[in-house]
Protein backbone atom coordinates (compact mmCIF):
# COMPACT_ATOMS: atom_id res chain seq x y z
CA UNK A 1 0.00 0.00 0.00
CA UNK A 2 1.62 3.46 -1.00
CA UNK A 3 1.67 6.34 1.63
CA UNK A 4 -1.26 8.06 -0.05
CA UNK A 5 -4.03 4.93 0.66
CA UNK A 6 -2.17 4.63 3.67
CA UNK A 7 -3.39 8.42 4.43
CA UNK A 8 -6.76 7.71 3.31
CA UNK A 9 -7.40 4.20 5.03
CA UNK A 10 -5.80 6.54 8.16
CA UNK A 11 -8.18 9.61 7.53
CA UNK A 12 -11.28 7.36 6.98
CA UNK A 13 -10.96 6.31 10.72
CA UNK A 14 -10.43 9.52 12.05
CA UNK A 15 -13.27 10.75 10.29
CA UNK A 16 -16.01 8.95 12.20
CA UNK A 17 -15.07 10.40 15.31
CA UNK A 18 -15.46 13.54 14.05
CA UNK A 19 -16.98 16.15 16.44
CA UNK A 20 -18.05 20.14 14.94
CA UNK A 21 -18.24 21.59 18.40
CA UNK A 22 -14.48 20.53 19.74
CA UNK A 23 -13.31 21.96 16.34
CA UNK A 24 -15.31 25.01 16.62
CA UNK A 25 -14.05 25.97 20.06
CA UNK A 26 -10.71 24.92 18.69
CA UNK A 27 -10.85 27.51 15.77
CA UNK A 28 -11.93 30.18 18.68
CA UNK A 29 -8.99 29.61 20.52
CA UNK A 30 -6.58 30.53 17.95
CA UNK A 31 -5.71 26.59 17.01
CA UNK A 32 -5.87 27.17 12.77
CA UNK A 33 -5.81 24.03 10.78
CA UNK A 34 -6.99 23.80 6.86
CA UNK A 35 -9.33 21.16 8.10
CA UNK A 36 -10.61 20.18 12.00
CA UNK A 37 -12.20 17.19 12.32
CA UNK A 38 -12.34 17.84 16.08
CA UNK A 39 -11.86 14.16 17.13
CA UNK A 40 -9.98 14.18 20.44
CA UNK A 41 -6.58 13.43 20.92
CA UNK A 42 -6.83 10.13 22.93
CA UNK A 43 -9.07 8.88 19.97
CA UNK A 44 -6.25 10.17 17.51
CA UNK A 45 -3.53 8.70 19.41
CA UNK A 46 -5.50 5.06 19.92
CA UNK A 47 -6.06 4.62 16.11
CA UNK A 48 -2.51 5.98 15.30
CA UNK A 49 -1.14 3.19 17.58
CA UNK A 50 -2.50 0.96 15.00
CA UNK A 51 -0.32 2.09 12.11
CA UNK A 52 3.09 0.98 11.32
CA UNK A 53 6.47 3.23 12.19
CA UNK A 54 7.12 4.75 9.00
CA UNK A 55 9.64 8.29 8.89
CA UNK A 56 8.32 8.67 5.17
CA UNK A 57 4.71 8.18 5.83
CA UNK A 58 5.10 10.54 9.02
CA UNK A 59 6.39 13.21 7.09
CA UNK A 60 3.81 12.72 4.59
CA UNK A 61 0.91 13.09 6.37
CA UNK A 62 2.88 16.64 8.58
CA UNK A 63 2.21 17.73 4.87
CA UNK A 64 -1.46 17.55 4.93
CA UNK A 65 -3.06 20.62 5.97
CA UNK A 66 -5.48 18.01 8.03
CA UNK A 67 -4.89 18.19 11.78
CA UNK A 68 -5.96 14.72 12.39
CA UNK A 69 -3.48 13.62 10.22
CA UNK A 70 -0.39 15.76 11.64
CA UNK A 71 -1.49 14.61 15.30
CA UNK A 72 -1.18 11.12 14.04
CA UNK A 73 2.11 11.76 12.46
CA UNK A 74 3.73 12.22 15.67
CA UNK A 75 2.94 9.02 16.67
CA UNK A 76 4.00 6.95 13.55
CA UNK A 77 7.72 8.34 13.61
CA UNK A 78 10.22 5.45 14.62
CA UNK A 79 11.31 7.16 17.93
CA UNK A 80 13.96 5.05 18.76
CA UNK A 81 15.59 5.32 14.91
CA UNK A 82 15.04 9.16 15.27
CA UNK A 83 18.00 11.41 14.68
CA UNK A 84 18.56 15.25 14.77
CA UNK A 85 18.72 15.07 10.91
CA UNK A 86 15.12 13.78 10.68
CA UNK A 87 13.75 16.93 13.16
CA UNK A 88 14.40 19.04 9.84
CA UNK A 89 11.35 17.61 8.21
CA UNK A 90 9.48 17.63 11.35
CA UNK A 91 9.99 21.15 13.49
CA UNK A 92 8.94 22.98 10.04
CA UNK A 93 5.30 22.09 10.86
CA UNK A 94 5.51 22.56 14.12
CA UNK A 95 3.22 25.90 13.84
CA UNK A 96 0.70 25.95 16.90
CA UNK A 97 0.63 24.90 20.70
CA UNK A 98 -1.42 22.24 20.41
CA UNK A 99 1.42 20.48 17.78
CA UNK A 100 4.08 21.49 20.05
CA UNK A 101 2.62 19.44 23.07
CA UNK A 102 1.44 16.51 21.34
CA UNK A 103 5.10 16.35 19.69
CA UNK A 104 6.73 16.57 23.03
CA UNK A 105 4.40 13.79 24.36
CA UNK A 106 4.38 11.13 21.32
CA UNK A 107 8.32 11.70 20.12
CA UNK A 108 10.65 14.46 21.37
CA UNK A 109 10.06 13.53 25.18
CA UNK A 110 11.21 10.04 24.42
CA UNK A 111 14.20 10.44 21.91
CA UNK A 112 17.45 10.16 22.45
CA UNK A 113 18.99 13.40 20.94
CA UNK A 114 16.88 15.81 22.74
CA UNK A 115 19.82 18.00 23.99
CA UNK A 116 20.68 18.94 20.44
CA UNK A 117 17.32 19.64 19.73
CA UNK A 118 16.71 21.85 22.82
CA UNK A 119 19.63 23.78 21.74
CA UNK A 120 18.58 24.45 18.29
CA UNK A 121 15.34 25.07 19.22
CA UNK A 122 16.04 27.15 22.40
CA UNK A 123 18.31 29.56 19.71
CA UNK A 124 15.78 29.42 17.28
CA UNK A 125 13.78 32.62 18.11
CA UNK A 126 10.48 30.68 17.27
CA UNK A 127 8.21 30.00 19.72
CA UNK A 128 6.54 27.05 18.80
CA UNK A 129 9.88 25.21 18.96
CA UNK A 130 11.01 26.99 22.40
CA UNK A 131 7.79 25.88 23.92
CA UNK A 132 8.32 22.22 22.12
CA UNK A 133 11.58 22.34 23.54
CA UNK A 134 10.66 23.56 27.13
CA UNK A 135 8.07 20.81 27.21
CA UNK A 136 10.19 18.05 25.72
CA UNK A 137 13.02 18.69 27.93
CA UNK A 138 10.86 18.38 30.96
CA UNK A 139 9.38 14.85 30.04
CA UNK A 140 12.77 13.46 28.33
CA UNK A 141 14.28 11.80 31.14
CA UNK A 142 17.61 11.80 29.53
CA UNK A 143 17.51 15.88 28.44
CA UNK A 144 20.19 17.49 30.58
CA UNK A 145 17.16 19.90 32.15
CA UNK A 146 19.91 21.76 34.24
CA UNK A 147 21.71 23.04 31.51
CA UNK A 148 18.47 23.84 29.41
CA UNK A 149 17.43 25.64 31.84
CA UNK A 150 20.41 28.14 32.68
CA UNK A 151 19.28 29.50 29.08
CA UNK A 152 16.35 30.63 30.45
CA UNK A 153 17.18 34.05 31.43
CA UNK A 154 18.08 34.69 27.63
CA UNK A 155 14.54 33.96 26.30
CA UNK A 156 12.13 35.56 28.84
CA UNK A 157 11.61 39.24 27.95
CA UNK A 158 8.70 41.83 28.84
CA UNK A 159 7.33 40.21 25.25
CA UNK A 160 7.86 36.24 26.17
CA UNK A 161 4.27 34.53 25.09
CA UNK A 162 2.34 32.47 27.43
CA UNK A 163 3.37 29.72 25.99
CA UNK A 164 7.25 29.76 26.59
CA UNK A 165 6.35 31.26 30.06
CA UNK A 166 3.93 27.39 30.64
CA UNK A 167 7.16 25.66 29.48
CA UNK A 168 9.21 27.25 31.86
CA UNK A 169 7.14 27.00 33.98
CA UNK A 170 7.20 22.69 33.29
CA UNK A 171 10.78 23.07 32.88
CA UNK A 172 11.47 24.30 36.20
CA UNK A 173 8.81 21.71 38.01
CA UNK A 174 10.50 18.80 36.73
CA UNK A 175 14.05 19.75 37.95
CA UNK A 176 12.09 20.18 41.36
CA UNK A 177 10.75 17.37 41.23
CA UNK A 178 14.11 15.75 40.74
CA UNK A 179 17.42 14.84 42.79
CA UNK A 180 18.36 18.80 41.67
CA UNK A 181 15.69 20.46 43.50
CA UNK A 182 18.09 22.62 45.04
CA UNK A 183 19.16 23.77 42.13
CA UNK A 184 15.88 25.43 41.08
CA UNK A 185 16.16 28.93 43.84
CA UNK A 186 19.53 29.71 41.88
CA UNK A 187 17.83 29.11 38.55
CA UNK A 188 15.15 31.06 39.49
CA UNK A 189 17.18 33.92 40.93
CA UNK A 190 18.74 34.11 37.27
CA UNK A 191 15.94 35.66 35.39
CA UNK A 192 15.20 39.45 34.09
CA UNK A 193 13.00 41.15 36.57
CA UNK A 194 9.78 41.41 33.92
CA UNK A 195 5.94 39.91 34.34
CA UNK A 196 6.83 36.76 32.65
CA UNK A 197 9.93 36.04 35.58
CA UNK A 198 7.29 36.85 38.32
CA UNK A 199 5.16 34.46 37.11
CA UNK A 200 7.15 31.79 36.82
CA UNK A 201 8.99 32.35 40.03
CA UNK A 202 5.37 32.29 41.64
CA UNK A 203 4.24 29.15 39.75
CA UNK A 204 7.33 27.17 41.06
CA UNK A 205 8.63 28.64 44.48
CA UNK A 206 5.93 27.23 46.20
CA UNK A 207 7.20 23.32 45.14
CA UNK A 208 10.68 24.33 46.68
CA UNK A 209 8.89 24.40 50.15
CA UNK A 210 7.77 20.17 50.27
Amino acid sequence: MDKTQQMIELLGNLRREMNGAVADSMYYSGKRYGLNYGVSIPTIRSIARNVQPDMSLATYLLTQQVRELQLAALHIVPVEEFTTDDATSIEQHITNSELAEEASFALFGKCRCINALCERWMNSGDEQLTYCALLSAARNPIADRVAIATKLPAIITSDTSNIVIQGAIALLSAIANSPDKAIVSNLLKTLPDTAASDKIREEVAWMLEY
